[in-house]
This record gives structure tokens, sequence and C-alpha cells, in this order.
């Protein structure tokens, strides 16, 4: 039994390392207690925390980072994983305060998975767009004792959407111009066409 719990534990290390996301392993379980405490009497959790985000950060400080894996070390170019655990407050770009009061209220309602977009900086400041799923595994499920984040990032996605949407745009005023180029010799084929029906 020692010899298989082993071997799991080997291929569940080799699969957190190898594995070509961004995974951190997280401990919630302190921060869900104070989430608790301060949602008791609050109808709209999101709103609350948006409207009061130094409980956000009061959350965040309260969450124990429990493990990232190496692909995350080199994505975001930290020098190591104790490194990387030091500096994660430096990873959050704009907008983060609304992704991060959305996942708390998430969290509040019970919620086992959760999946938001965000802007995120790397360590050399360069940002970029991350999709983040959040995902607690069923025997955590009552304390939020292990959560496991998970980042990939959607900047090349995003771009190709910025440039269809403005292919698209462009496409329409071509339309447009054709259409109202076309209108007037249509209107007048229509007419001549009109006149030799009634000669003819």
């Amino acid at each position: 039994r020692e010899l298989e719990l082993q071997q799991e534990r080997d291929r569940y290390q080799s699969l957190f390392e190898n594995n070509p996301l961004v995974i951190w392993e997280e401990d919630f379980s302190e921060a869900v207690a104070y989430l608790d405490s301060i949602v008791s009497g609050v109808d709209d959790v999101e709103a609350y925390l948006l409207q009061n985000p130094e409980e956000i950060s009061r959350l965040m400080e309260r969450v124990e980072i429990v493990d990232v894996n190496g692909n995350a070390v080199e994505y975001y170019g930290a020098a190591s994983k104790e490194g990387l655990m030091r500096s994660v407050d430096d990873l959050f770009g704009d907008g983060a305060t609304e992704a991060l009061a959305a996942e708390w209220a998430a969290i509040a309602d019970g919620e086992l998975r959760f999946r938001t977009e965000v802007t995120g900086r790397k360590l050399s400041g360069t940002t970029y767009r991350e999709l983040l799923d959040l995902f607690v595994p069923e025997e955590s499920a009552d304390d939020y004792s292990r959560v496991y984040v998970i980042g990939t990032d959607i900047t090349e996605q995003k771009q190709r959407e910025r440039e269809l949407k403005r292919q698209n745009e462009r496409l329409d005023a071509f339309a447009s111009v054709v259409s109202h180029d076309l209108r007037s010799p249509l209107s007048v084929a229509v007419g001549r066409l009109e006149l030799a029906r009634e000669e003819c």
C-alpha cells in the first residue's frame, strides 16, 4: 500500500510539474472562514466586495500558496518557486478587483468551479490576457483547504479576435459603400427596363 501510495504521489507530482499550463495549489480555508464572517448579513456579496475592495485584500492575505508548478516559474519570469510565491501580488493587472469579487462571490455560494478572464502582469512588467480556472476537489469542498488555480494564456487568441472584429467592421463598411454605389445604377437600370417593357 505504501508503494502504491508513493507511485500515486509520483504520478501526481509529475503531472503537476510537467503540465504545460500554469498551476497553483492553494489553501483557501482561512480566507473562506473570513469570507463567511463578513458576508453573513450581505445580500449581494459581489457588490459588497466591489464597494469594499479592502475586504478583497484581506481575503487574499489569508490565501496560503501551497505550491506552484515549474511552468509557472518560467512563464512569469521568476528565479524560483519561492520568489514567485513571494511576488504573487505583482501579477495582478487592471480589472483584477472585478474578477476577484466575482470569484469570492462564487465561493460564498459554494461553487467548486469558477472561470474568469483577467489581465495579468509578468514580473518583467509585460501584460497579458489569462483565462483562470479555479477548481476545488470534492474532498476539500467543505473547507476549501485545497484549491487549484489553473492559468491559460489567451493573449494571442484575444489579439486574433480583435483583428477578426476589425476585419468584419471593414467588410461591413465596404459592403455599405458598394451597396450605396450600386443603388443608383440599379435604379436607372430598373427604370429603363420598365420603359422598355412599356414600349415593347
